[in-house]
């Protein structure tokens, strides 16, 4: 059945005053609150200067800090779940971290950057260790920050992991890395970053929001009860769906890259029922059944 999220995001351009990043950045929320969202992003370590992870532990509290517990108390009073950036003091170590609030203010995660940058790492920002992907009410949401996204080891262990929507705190935009991921991982990307050009990305790579300096919160409602199945072998297949099911079944076609994604709004079904009713092959399947016919082809 329809699973909608309401996403948005926030760019935001941080200064030397942390106070005053935090008291604006609580502006913006309340913005962004208006069009209810399920989750909102916050840019990387928004609370701080970009320069502060040279020297991290300047700037580095617990994950029950006053960033963290400032942004819970806006989860509570909009009853959504955040994004919340900071850097995270944690037995003698500093992380650039992300702490998932949910609607009631409490932590009920949070990621540590996998891929610090050689400078972080000099600087003293310790690595991630893990790739978690988080179960909300809405979806499974998973985190990379910033340089993570030049390593695909990243994106694929959030994907296997089972993450919809990948939340993108960064200092940069990504540009067509970002798009790629969201892409070749088949699953929603929402970037928050300091400049213009947060986006949110759909698993097809097409840019649904992207913000720009005379708007700096992006809003997207998201349907995450859908799947991404080839053309090849599935045409007939979802034709007949699509007879059967007719407004309830969005088929989206990407023509130059020979894809589908069908997007359900069914409320007493789902893909997976549809795709076992009607014999669509997911995208992941008729790969692998490419690759064993190729393997097969090789020994004979």
């Amino acid at each position: 059945m329809a699973r909608n999220a309401t996403i948005s995001s926030i760019t935001f351009i941080s200064t030397d005053d942390r106070d005053d990043n935090l008291k604006r950045a609580n502006e913006l929320i309340d913005q962004a609150a208006i069009d209810k969202p399920d989750l909102i992003v916050l840019p990387e370590v928004f609370r701080e200067s970009p320069n502060c992870l040279h020297k991290p532990s300047e700037v580095a509290e617990a994950i029950d800090g006053p960033t963290v517990t400032t942004i819970a108390a806006k989860a509570r009073q909009h009853s959504c779940y955040f994004v919340c950036p900071l850097v995270e003091r944690l037995n003698g170590k500093c992380y650039n971290a992300a702490a998932l609030i949910d609607r009631k203010g409490s932590v009920v995660g949070k990621y540590h950057k996998y891929y610090p940058t050689i400078g972080e790492l000099e600087a003293g920002v310790a690595p991630g260790e893990s790739l978690p992907v988080f179960t909300t009410d809405f979806g499974k949401v998973g985190i990379a920050i910033c340089y993570d996204l030049n390593f695909w080891d990243v994106g694929e262990g959030l994907a296997k992991a089972g993450a919809e929507i990948i939340a993108f705190p960064s200092q940069y935009r990504g540009g067509q890395q970002f798009i790629a991921w969201a892409y070749r991982l088949g699953c929603y990307m929402v970037s928050a970053t300091p400049t213009e050009h947060s986006r949110i990305v759909d698993p097809l790579g097409r840019i649904l929001a992207d913000s720009s300096m005379h708007a700096p919160i992006i809003t997207s409602r998201l349907n995450l009860d859908r799947i991404v199945v080839h053309i090849d072998y599935n045409a007939g297949g979802v034709a007949e769906a699509k007879k059967k099911y007719g407004g309830k079944l969005e088929v989206v076609v990407a023509s130059p890259e020979g894809l589908y994604m069908l997007i359900n709004h069914d409320p007493k079904t789902t893909i997976d029922q549809i795709v076992r009713e009607f014999n669509i092959e997911p995208l992941p399947v008729y790969y692998d059944r490419a690759r064993a016919t190729r393997k097969a082809a090789l020994k004979s």
